[in-house]
């Protein structure tokens, strides 16, 4: 789509370019040719799908993306509460080990120094 998009806009500058004036059928029969060039189908008439119904299907669409993101992003927030916690717990189990081993030799200096 992006490629029909660019190659009709650079088209249209052509146009511009040589100062070659089109009514909106021109442009509208050029589209098309292009369209069939690419082996494409040219959709007839204006669709059967008014913009209420197209508007209403982006909304649910939407709603459907948005839970899918929201339970993506949920899930994100949990694993890095649960990283924060391990690191807590970690930081945790380091400050007893680091007193424990502070009372263990305090303990031995203190025994050694006055002989118990």
């Amino acid at each position: 789509m992006n490629l029909l998009v660019s190659q009709f806009l650079d088209f249209a500058e052509f146009q511009v370019l040589e100062q070659n004036p089109m009514s909106m059928n021109d442009w509208i029969e050029a589209l098309d040719s292009q369209i069939l060039a690419l082996k494409r189908r040219v959709l007839a008439g204006s669709g059967s799908i008014s913009h209420k119904q197209a508007i209403t299907k982006a909304e649910k669409e939407f709603e459907i993306y948005r839970s899918r993101e929201m339970k993506q992003l949920e899930s994100d927030f949990d694993r890095a509460i649960k990283e924060l916690m391990k690191k807590k717990m970690i930081v945790a189990a380091s400050k007893v080990i680091i007193y424990t081993t502070l009372r263990i030799t305090i303990g031995r200096e203190f025994n050694s120094r006055y002989q118990l």
